[in-house]
């Protein structure tokens, strides 16, 4: 339960169109001086590439992209796709689901062990309310966010854990 309210802390500190929160922690894109693009008028795309000539981002003329997600290393560390209606889909370097946030402001983060197996799940509304639940589809915990931005933590048996402002 701790661990899922710390990961559910830092995916509303991050925001809910951040969905690089997972077990292991949120995965930045990799920051190299240099980057270079390449255009293709014939497909309609841009290729972002860094210093090391690795792509780090590819944009289509249909509104569809991708960014490659790299550790300080340059090694890569997931993938983020964002489609023409502005959904994004969050994957790990195994290719598995870590998170999704919608246009309509819901989303979704899948919380991971270090083996990769999935030890629960945070649902976001268009609200802000998130309910977090464990791999066996039992709720453990939500968050409330009312009218003045005050997001209210609960655990699994309605009980106020605390508050953030």
């Amino acid at each position: 339960m701790r661990a899922h309210l710390v990961v559910l802390v830092a995916v509303l500190a991050l925001g809910l169109g951040s969905h690089e929160a997972s077990a292991k922690g949120s995965r930045a894109p990799s920051r190299h001086s240099s980057p270079s693009r390449h255009s293709s008028p014939s497909h309609g795309s841009t290729t972002t590439r860094d210093s090391s000539g690795r792509t780090t981002g590819t944009t289509h003329s249909n509104g569809h992209g991708s960014t490659t997600l790299r550790d300080a290393s340059g090694r890569t560390t997931g993938t983020k796709h964002t489609d023409s209606h502005g959904n994004t889909t969050m994957r790990d370097a195994s290719g598995r689901t870590t998170g999704t946030a919608h246009s309509n402001g819901h989303g979704s983060t899948t919380l991971r062990d270090a083996s990769g197996r999935t030890t629960g799940t945070a649902h976001t509304d268009s609200h802000g309310n998130t309910t977090m639940r464990d791999a066996s589809g039992r709720t453990t915990g939500t968050a409330h966010v009312n009218s003045s931005g005050t997001t209210t933590f609960r655990d699994a048996s309605g009980r106020t854990k605390g508050t953030k402002r």
